[in-house]
């Protein structure tokens, strides 16, 4: 990371740093996570007693960086958020019948893969490339197995229909990770 000035962070440190051995962890004497070390202050090639991390703190924020990149480059997304799987007593509760089965669909992003499809909140996504919705999970299992421009077919159950819709998925949302201040 490099600040304003051009400058960049880096932790001094006196641990051997040979070639090859870029990317380790620098920790403290109490095991903490301080950095990673990469690179050496040397003439020869060889550590000649001064080595450089990059801080614990920038490492971090690139790895979230890089792992939210990669889940959102490479997993589909629908962009929905559902509720409890329906069961025969919630399924007679809402639709006056005990037969749908599925995930009942709470809301859906604007502009997001099941909006386009026509999926609405209220819908039952019953099931997913032909295979029956048990929970939120297999839902969710279907879209990330699938790459973001892949049209799945999606069937819903909407005011006593069931409709077949071919649902093209965007791109993954960016996770967010949880860190600990180092």
């Amino acid at each position: 990371k490099r600040d304003p000035d051009g400058s960049q962070s880096f932790i001094q440190t006196d641990a051997a740093i040979n070639p090859g051995n870029s990317g380790g962890a620098l920790i403290d004497r109490k095991g903490r996570f301080v950095g990673i070390n990469s690179s050496i202050l040397s003439e020869s090639g060889s550590f000649e007693g001064i080595g450089f991390a990059t801080p614990a703190n920038i490492a971090i924020e690139a790895m979230e960086e890089m792992i939210s990149e990669a889940i959102a480059q490479n997993s589909g997304y629908l962009g929905v958020i559902t509720g409890e799987a329906l069961t025969a007593q919630s399924s007679q509760l809402f639709f006056g019948i005990d037969s749908v089965r599925g995930m009942l669909v709470e809301s859906v992003d604007a502009g997001g893969a099941a909006e386009r499809a026509g999926i609405l909140p209220g819908d039952v996504i019953t099931r997913v490339e032909n295979n029956p919705v048990g929970s939120g999970q297999s839902v969710m299992r279907e879209v990330r197995n699938a790459k973001p421009g892949e049209t799945l077919m999606i069937e819903i159950y909407r005011e006593g229909k069931h409709f077949e819709l071919p649902t093209t998925l965007g791109f993954g949302q960016a996770i967010v990770i949880e860190s600990k201040e180092v």
